[in-house]
């Protein structure tokens, strides 16, 4: 099956995965804003349910202390409108209380209307409001959405009102939120919370990319780097090709030289003392190009026991050189089996490039030299100018 992001590069993917984790949190955000914002209504319509429900227990406290014969009724009522009349929250929220007959019978802020029959009251929709708070109330309590004006105030701002009805004194109490009020609280609230989970979120994202290029990283590395010797793959090399041959197309004054290099009688090695040391011998050469080779030269386990470094050199002699002290510095090594020690030898092709030569043409002269240097004894270095 067809994988579409296998054609793309790990930066680019990278970068995809980065556009599709950014829309998804978008989305999440999206989706808790408005999970929060209903949350938060339902929770502002619940305490003004609560807020009612405890303006009706203080009216059934002073109707306990008149059945119980502690002060008489209209002292008791009295007391109880007096009690809710001075009772605030929020600021300037506030209760009212009507009779089911529609006479107001307080109300802190439109005492012009108390005494009065407000049934005859509409905002500006036409909503007779305290109609339905009676109805609503003697329904058992409810929600009443209407216009009225802020404490001190005369425009009218949409309002939301739970009203609640005690059946003994036939009152009906309210209280409500103005909803632009409730709706900056919420918002408020709501950018708080949001802009908490935005930093984790951000935190998490960042510490997942930071933790996905680092795994992207490893991956590559893995991918161009041999685990037995820590030289570049061969693969690597294919991928390098054409970068380099642009490169030696900029620096006129550099040649780029191809050594190519064999362990000698390898198959013996394994053969005599089995493949963990062959591998030992592998890994060992590997070191010893790394530590003769100059930083900028290419050292590549090309296959097996088949390894080569590209290196750039303004001098023609630079390579050749190199490619002796290289053999020479692994004749030196002692390997050690058991009781036994013994060392091993390097051939190598060393093959200058070619005006307008392709770099896979170099490799393939010094591939050829190496096969000389194979023919006439091994152990040696075998070079041409590349002229």
């Amino acid at each position: 099956m067809h994988n579409p992001l296998g054609n793309l590069k790990p930066r680019r993917r990278l970068f995809l995965i980065f556009l599709i984790s950014l829309s998804g949190m978008f989305i999440i955000l999206a989706l808790f804003y408005y999970g929060l914002n209903t949350s938060l209504i339902n929770e502002k319509k619940s305490q003004s349910n609560h807020l009612t429900t405890a303006s009706i227990g203080v009216v059934k406290y002073y109707y306990r202390l008149f059945k119980e014969q502690k002060m008489t009724e209209s002292d008791a009522k009295r007391k109880a409108l007096d009690t809710i009349e001075n009772m605030t929250f929020s600021g300037q929220g506030y209760y009212w209380i009507n009779d089911g007959n529609g006479i107001l019978l307080m109300h802190p802020y439109t005492s012009e209307y108390v005494g009065t029959d407000v049934r005859v009251l509409k905002d500006i929709n036409g909503v007779y409001m305290f109609r339905e708070f009676i109805r609503e109330a003697k329904a058992g309590g409810g929600y009443v959405e209407y216009y009225w004006p802020k404490p001190n105030g005369e425009e009218k701002f949409p309002k939301l009102s739970y009203v609640g009805y005690f059946e003994p004194w036939d009152w009906v109490v309210g209280t409500g939120l103005y909803i632009d009020e409730m709706q900056q609280d919420i918002q408020s609230y709501a950018n708080r919370a949001i802009g908490v989970v935005v930093f984790f979120a951000f935190l998490f994202f960042v510490a997942t990319m930071y933790f996905m290029r680092k795994l992207v990283e490893e991956l590559r590395s893995k991918a161009i780097r041999d685990p037995l010797t820590s030289l570049y793959t061969r693969r690597y090399l294919n991928e390098r090709l054409s970068e380099l041959q642009l490169k030696m197309k900029r620096e006129s004054d550099a040649r780029l030289a191809v050594l190519f290099m064999d362990i000698d009688h390898f198959k013996n090695i394994n053969d005599t003392y089995g493949h963990n040391k062959g591998d030992a011998v592998i890994e060992k050469t590997g070191k010893v190009i790394l530590s003769m080779s100059r930083p900028d030269d290419i050292c590549v386990r090309y296959g097996g026991e088949e390894f080569v470094v590209i290196a750039v050199s303004e001098h023609t002699e630079v390579a050749e050189l190199l490619a002796e002290r290289i053999r020479l510095s692994l004749n030196g090594v002692q390997f050690d089996d058991n009781s036994e020690s013994f060392n091993v030898t390097l051939s190598v092709g060393v093959a200058y490039q070619k005006e307008n030569e392709e770099l896979s043409d170099t490799i393939e002269r010094a591939d050829q030299n190496l096969y000389k240097a194979k023919e006439e004894g091994r152990d040696r270095v075998i070079c041409d100018d590349g002229t």
